[in-house]
């Protein structure tokens, strides 16, 4: 009888320790995963997990690949934030002084950035291409006018960039994610996710983005695939040129924009090696875009000037650096 009690006793006294390890254990499982959903820790989540595993896995399966559809009928409803400071700000729930200092809790990259010669294009036979700053590729017609009065609207005030991108769409990876993170343009204009790479992201997503029917459609991958060989890079651009023309011959009225891979520090270069190829497949992917004509956004000296509104990791973007870019790219690409 005396055992019997003593056995009860212990079991009573072990239900409860068990129960606090399971739920210790799943607080730590919790606590391993990046919420992208907290703008000012963004960053700083991407850098303090591996690398390797979260954002530049090239080995496939090691990422999560895939993002929720996004509603294609009720939209976010545009920003009315007024804007201060006419060169630098896009309108943010988070910031509105037109400056980064103190958004990012981390050391800015200070490595000498990587830097790429200019290359321009050539001209497509009998085509109408728009070469912009020597390396991006416009294969549209722009009203210099219109953009000139859509960038007085933004500097005035009167007009946000959430309201001027709220029918288009950005599809991509983290460098993506972070147009919605930081509240640049509305969240429903935003299918990407950490990790993303395009030959499984932009594949499952194409019925979603033929559903949305934007009027310009932003595209950004090949950080977390890129493969350190001719072979990797051509394999790369095939399967791009086979998703985008799908897209161009589903979207005839949208204008498609692949957003160049940009330059990094030289932070990133000694931890992966691999990113020395960017100036090849940003080359590889521009002379594929101006062949089945869709646009090509690219501007390396922009992005060199500014390694210090990159992270610590020297990949990623601060907050600021998504301000100016999305300036950059609605006057050099034409956005009205």
């Amino acid at each position: 009888m005396d055992n019997r009690r003593i056995f009860v006793f212990i079991t009573l006294l072990a239900i409860p320790l068990i129960i606090f390890v399971c739920l210790l254990m799943v607080g730590v499982d919790c606590g391993n995963k990046s919420d992208t959903s907290d703008g000012l820790g963004y960053i700083s989540e991407l850098e303090s997990q591996d690398a390797q595993y979260l954002e530049h896995s090239i080995a496939a399966g090691n990422v999560p690949t895939t993002a929720p559809n996004r509603p294609t009928e009720d939209a976010t409803e545009p920003s009315t934030e007024d804007v201060t400071d006419s060169t630098t700000q896009a309108p943010t729930e988070e910031n509105t002084e037109g400056t980064t200092d103190g958004d990012v809790n981390e050391e800015p990259d200070t490595s000498e950035p990587v830097t790429q010669e200019p290359t321009t294009p050539a001209p497509t036979p009998g085509g109408d291409v728009i070469v912009v700053s020597g390396q991006s590729v416009i294969p549209y017609t722009i009203d210099k006018a219109m953009v000139a009065d859509t960038m007085a609207q933004i500097d005035a005030g009167t007009l946000t960039y959430k309201s001027l991108y709220a029918n288009s769409l950005f599809v991509g990876d983290s460098i993506t994610s972070g147009f919605d993170v930081y509240s640049i343009v509305n969240s429903s204009n935003v299918i990407a996710v950490v990790g993303a790479n395009m030959n499984t992201h932009l594949t499952e997503n194409l019925a979603t983005i033929v559903q949305y029917n934007p009027e310009y459609l932003f595209v950004h991958y090949g950080l977390n695939e890129m493969n350190p060989s001719e072979a990797g890079a051509n394999a790369f651009v095939a399967k791009y040129k086979e998703n985008l023309t799908y897209l161009k011959q589903n979207l005839p009225y949208t204008k498609i924009i692949v957003l160049a891979l940009s330059p990094v520090g030289n932070a990133a270069i000694e931890k992966q090696n691999r990113f020395t190829w960017i100036p090849t497949y940003n080359d590889k992917v521009r002379a594929m875009c101006q062949e089945i004509g869709v646009g090509f956004h690219q501007n390396d000296a922009f992005f060199n000037e500014r390694m210090h509104l990159y992270g610590k990791d020297g990949i990623h973007y601060q907050p600021e650096l998504y301000r100016q870019w999305i300036r950059l790219i609605t006057e050099e690409m034409g956005i009205y």
